[in-house]
């Protein structure tokens, strides 16, 4: 099963429990990592950077090494994976939308994108993410345009879990 299971910390305990993945990831700002529950024992990466999309005072952001580790790690294994950022809404969905592509055949970004913005009209994929891996996959623009294209997310406090499937790799 090619499920990608996106979602904030808050929703973390259900979605590990419901979903059966053996892998996650997640994403914090540096030091506020969320600590891995005792009832999961997959595979997990841990990337701390904050959620901006470029250079801003005393922040930190994404760096090229840290998302090919994601992108890496997505392709180790193409079971469900969990993908979670504090609010569900910019890190992680750029992580979902760099899993669908990854994990379909066709490579579609522009169909990623547009499955990600109807499972998640909140989400607004971290821009930066999203460049780091375009460029890492070769892709040539066409992640970052289709991001583009489907535009900011509708405003919400936080997001709400939810899952995309690849059609094979």
């Amino acid at each position: 099963m090619n499920a990608v299971h996106v979602t904030p910390l808050e929703e973390l305990p259900q979605v590990l429990a419901a979903s059966g993945a053996q892998r996650w990831v997640s994403f914090a700002a540096p030091g506020q990592s969320a600590e891995t529950p005792v009832s999961f024992e997959g595979e997990r990466l841990a990337l701390e950077f904050h959620d901006i999309s470029g250079p801003k005072d005393a922040l930190i952001p994404s760096s090229r090494r840290q998302v090919e580790e994601l992108v890496d790690f997505i392709r180790a294994d193409h079971g469900p994976i969990i993908l979670q950022c504090w609010m569900g809404v910019s890190r992680s969905t750029a992580a979902g939308l760099i899993a669908a592509v990854l994990r379909d055949s066709k490579r579609d970004c522009a169909n990623a994108a547009l499955n990600l913005r109807k499972a998640a009209p909140f989400a607004t994929p971290n821009a930066l993410i999203v460049e780091h891996a375009d460029a890492i996959l070769g892709l040539g623009g066409a992640l970052r345009e289709a991001c583009a294209a489907i535009g900011r997310g509708e405003t919400a406090d936080r997001g709400r879990p939810f899952v995309l499937y690849g059609t094979g790799a």
